[in-house]
């Protein structure tokens, strides 16, 4: 068994976001709040869209 200690961002990360998509699996309406950190690393980032300027 792992001391908590020594439990990697990365870990604490992946396995929050494994509780996320327990709780969606049962209740898929349910709206979760995620914390920025959470949120960025499952995925959710900012994107500028492009104007018809930059193309």
């Amino acid at each position: 068994m792992q001391n908590s200690m020594n439990v990697t961002r990365e870990e604490r990360l992946e396995a929050a976001g494994n509780a996320v998509f327990r709780q969606l699996a049962e209740e898929p309406d349910l709206v979760i709040e995620l914390d920025p950190e959470l949120a960025e690393f499952m995925g959710d980032f900012e994107e500028k869209a492009l104007n018809g300027e930059e193309l």
